[in-house]
């Protein structure tokens, strides 16, 4: 047989020892990648609770002095409103009472 000496292309060995390579980059990076899309989803769930808790509270505010108000389908309360004496200063104050 005749042996080429002007071979173009890489060789079977050449092309596995590279995709061993890259094989093992992407496994030693794969935790890292996926901590962070972890981190990033913990992050949104955060997020999405802090915004339901302003949204509850903004609600809560627009609410009368008294009023029966149910939260959480399930839970009844009463606000009561009033001011407090911190350090010779007014502060309101709202006390929620459970029903």
């Amino acid at each position: 047989m005749c042996m080429m000496l002007n071979q173009r292309g890489f060789s079977v060995v050449e092309v596995l020892v590279a995709m061993t390579v890259l094989l093992l980059v992407v496994v030693a990076f794969a935790p890292l990648v996926m901590q962070g899309f972890s981190e990033v989803f913990r992050a949104w769930r955060l997020s999405q609770a802090l915004q339901q808790a302003e949204s509850e509270m903004q609600s809560l505010q627009q609410k009368e002095d008294g009023e029966q108000i149910t939260i959480f389908d399930d839970i009844d309360v009463r606000l009561i409103s009033g001011e407090v004496d911190w350090e010779g200063e007014k502060a309101p104050l709202t006390i929620i009472v459970l029903d």
